[in-house]
């Protein structure tokens, strides 16, 4: 059995904001798995940037051009905007 990662369960709000961070890394060019791993360490529980597998070969070089950097060294992170 894998061992959870959050104590409690997702809600709605939370899948929307993993849904917008998801869109944000998509719109910087990074490919699907990459884009909702790094969506996911924005998510409140979840270890941050810290637990993340490295970005696939294809992302490895969108990721070191993104603007702020996190306390994974091999993950930077998109800017988040507020409306």
């Amino acid at each position: 059995m894998r061992p959870r990662t959050s104590v409690l369960p997702e809600t709605p709000a939370m899948a929307k904001q993993w849904e917008i961070a998801k869109r944000r890394y998509l719109r910087a060019g990074l490919c699907h798995k990459c884009a909702a791993q790094a969506a996911w360490a924005h998510q409140p529980g979840t270890g941050g940037f810290k637990l993340l597998q490295p970005p696939c070969d294809d992302c490895f070089e969108i990721v070191q051009l993104l603007p702020r950097p996190t306390s994974n060294p091999v993950w930077r992170q998109v800017v988040r905007k507020r409306l």
